[in-house]
């Protein structure tokens, strides 16, 4: 497995892997978990209570020691990805924090991860089962939910997970997670026909620097997963895609 071992600062990389079919129901051994998760990845788990779920954790996590090993030239077992107190995962080398920064998402499917020279970046992907209605109604901004019910019915679902990819980006960026209520910051979308492509504008009421200062990616890898990465950085950055055809 090949990767980019060298970035510059305003480089965003953006690694993902479609999730093989004979390895989405398959557990790893008891020897390949102690090689690739520490003891605390171990716990979370065995927290996880769908085989499903279970396998894309740990895929997920090899794939990003895997990446990360490659970039600085180490180990893998030597890539320790410990929690801050918000839940969001740090690298560490023996024992200290190590200025490179990621984030992790998996869903049905998928795996992806970021890899960038800046704290506040954030990554999510969802697998889409349809338009959510009541899902808008409860937990967006109303200028969002003004938006999109101005789309007809078929851009609809596009519009919503677009929107919820972004949405989680940011919080995991920030690491706020849940804490921050969804409808309390908001996106403009506004979509370029047929190219696939939108400019997207961003406002946070809490956070009124933010929407100078971050950076948004929204990607569609399949016709059912959805992609959104957010950055926090002053200067233009440049978004790098790389997908990888196998663990």
């Amino acid at each position: 497995m090949s990767f980019t071992n060298k970035t510059t600062s305003n480089e965003i990389h953006i690694h993902t892997l479609r999730i093989p079919a004979e390895f989405e129901k398959k557990e790893p051994s008891p020897q390949e978990l102690s090689r690739i998760l520490s003891s605390t990845e171990q716990k979370r788990y065995q927290r996880y209570l769908a085989k499903r779920k279970k396998v894309e954790f740990f895929l997920a996590r090899k794939f990003t020691k895997d990446i990360l090993g490659a970039r600085l030239n180490v180990p893998i077992y030597q890539i320790d990805l410990q929690p801050d107190a918000s839940g969001k995962p740090f690298l560490f080398l023996a024992g200290k924090p190590f200025p490179l920064y990621f984030n992790i998402s998996h869903t049905s499917g998928f795996i992806t991860c970021v890899i960038s020279e800046h704290k506040y970046t954030g990554i999510d992907i969802e697998y889409a089962t349809g338009s959510r209605d009541a899902v808008m109604q409860r937990f967006f901004h109303p200028h969002e939910i003004r938006e999109y019910r101005t789309l007809p019915r078929s851009r609809q679902e596009r519009r919503f997970y677009t929107l919820w990819t972004l949405k989680e980006a940011y919080l995991k960026a920030i690491g706020s997670g849940m804490r921050t209520p969804l409808n309390s910051f908001w996106f403009s979308i506004v979509d370029h026909g047929k190219t696939q492509t939108a400019t997207i504008h961003f406002e946070d009421p809490d956070n009124p620097e933010a929407g100078r200062r971050f950076h948004f990616l929204h990607l569609q890898p399949t016709a059912e997963h959805f992609l959104a990465v957010a950055v926090k950085r002053d200067k233009e950055v440049q978004f790098i895609s790389h997908h990888h055809e196998r663990i």
